[in-house]
């Protein structure tokens, strides 16, 4: 059965306004004396629909493809979890760190078959419907997408759906000469002309199946199902952003769910960012794209929930 992609865009909720509205009324007496803090407390009592919101029970996918490098990555994640763990207080529960397979079935920067990207996005959706309820309903997700080809894909996505030229969103990064910024960026160029070519008449899978990544496919539709579930979802560097660029070429209402956790130092990231008019929390210069910046806001979400905890007794 084909995937119905009007469909899914139409299931797209908005974050509770009547939520939003009740912590404001916590929030606007304390002024500026809370900075940001005040308009996450916002964002997150929106989100869950309650104020105030309940702590942060995290859920970290990473998806992957079936290379070594990738599971290495993952079991990585693991440390990276109990790590940071560390940071978030003894009342929070343990990040769930987990882990979706979706092997290559493409030459390397090169396009996909529109099959091959429906099936991608369509396991995402189906591991966010899975998760949720094997993990009895997480109130935020992680999406981390650990492919070695990830970026040049997300980069060529970037270049076609905000309109920035391939110079001025594919970054440098640690470990990358001139010589491999220059493979980086003609790979993103030829990936990012096919992508121009179906953007005026195809869809979001269309998109998807020329940018040449099945994993940020799988983590597009990991996104969109999880806002479907009303679950926001914390958005790490810039292939997690690349692939929220998509969701929200489903329904623009996704981005109302979507936390932009950190600014990484890349000139895609940003670029995709501000498409998306999403600020980003913290700047550490973390340049990682394994969730060790959404984990590290996770704390930040709970002293926005406990904020508003006085209006549960008044």
């Amino acid at each position: 059965m084909a995937l119905d992609l009007i469909e899914l865009a139409r299931q797209v909720p908005l974050p509770d306004n009547g939520a939003r509205m009740a912590a404001r009324n916590v929030v606007s007496p304390l002024g500026s004396a809370v900075g940001r803090l005040g308009e996450v407390a916002e964002w997150y009592a929106a989100v869950q629909g309650r104020c105030p919101p309940d702590p942060p029970t995290t859920w970290l996918v990473a998806v992957a493809d079936s290379s070594e490098e990738a599971f290495t990555h993952v079991s990585f994640l693991t440390r990276v979890r109990d790590t940071g763990a560390r940071g978030l207080g003894h009342a929070l529960p343990l990040p769930i760190v987990s882990d979706l397979c979706v092997p290559e079935a493409r030459t390397t920067d090169a396009p996909l078959g529109r099959d091959d990207a429906e099936r991608a996005f369509s396991t995402g959706v189906a591991a966010a419907t899975d998760g949720i309820r094997e993990h009895h309903g997480p109130n935020l997700i992680v999406v981390v997408v650990v492919s070695p080809d990830a970026y040049v894909a997300a980069a060529a996505l970037v270049c076609v759906l905000t309109g920035n030229d391939i110079a001025s969103v594919v970054g440098r990064g640690p470990g990358v000469d001139d010589r491999e910024w220059m493979r980086r960026c003609a790979a993103a160029r030829d990936l990012a002309r096919a992508g121009r070519r179906v953007l005026a008449d195809g869809d979001v899978l269309d998109l998807l199946a020329a940018s040449g990544s099945l994993q940020i496919a799988a983590a597009a539709g990991l996104m969109v199902r999880a806002v479907i579930s009303r679950v926001p979802v914390l958005l790490d560097g810039p292939v997690s952003a690349a692939a929220a660029l998509v969701t929200h070429r489903v329904s623009s209402r996704v981005a109302r769910w979507l936390l932009a956790a950190h600014a990484a130092p890349d000139p895609g990231h940003a670029a995709a960012l501000k498409k998306l008019r999403l600020s980003p929390l913290l700047d550490y210069g973390i340049s990682t794209d394994d969730g060790t910046g959404p984990l590290l806001v996770v704390p930040h979400l709970n002293a926005a929930a406990r904020l508003l905890v006085p209006l549960a007794g008044g």
